[in-house]
């Protein structure tokens, strides 16, 4: 049994370039089916087993779920922790460089504060008053400085 260390490459850093390029594939997988029952995929083109194209998601195109996920990666990589304004801030930066990635109109407003340079810590609840229980970004405002 091999263990790390008989390896050419760490363990870890390479099961975590595994987990991004899972999360990338899965993700441009599913991009044009997204909110499709598994009925409706189904129906409309079997077993999925390829790569779609369309309009609004041109072949191979990741969507927001892959872009904030790999702001994630690399402000946590960048600051060797969580940081919750270095986050908020690569977020901001990925939401507004082209293409835009299908971002659903609550997080497009409070990525737009951030880019906007409001502190993070106030957005959590600009759009529900209440807080949310989804959008990950906005939900920000429960972390430390």
């Amino acid at each position: 049994m091999m263990d790390s260390s008989d390896m050419k490459f760490p363990l870890h850093p390479t099961r975590c370039i595994g987990s991004l390029l899972g999360t990338a594939v899965g993700d441009i997988l599913g991009a044009n089916v997204e909110f499709f029952s598994r009925a409706e995929i189904l129906k409309e083109y079997g077993l999925l087993a390829d790569f779609l194209d369309s309009p609004a998601r041109p072949l191979g195109m990741f969507t927001d779920d892959t872009e904030m996920t790999i702001a994630l990666a690399v402000s946590l990589v960048s600051c060797g922790a969580l940081d919750g304004h270095h986050c908020a801030t690569a977020y901001a930066k990925a939401f507004v460089a082209p293409p835009r990635r299908g971002y659903g109109p609550s997080v497009s407003q409070i990525l737009n504060l951030l880019a906007g340079d409001v502190d993070f810590r106030t957005t959590g609840r600009a759009v529900y008053p209440q807080g949310s229980y989804a959008n990950g970004c906005a939900r920000l405002y429960d972390l430390p400085k």
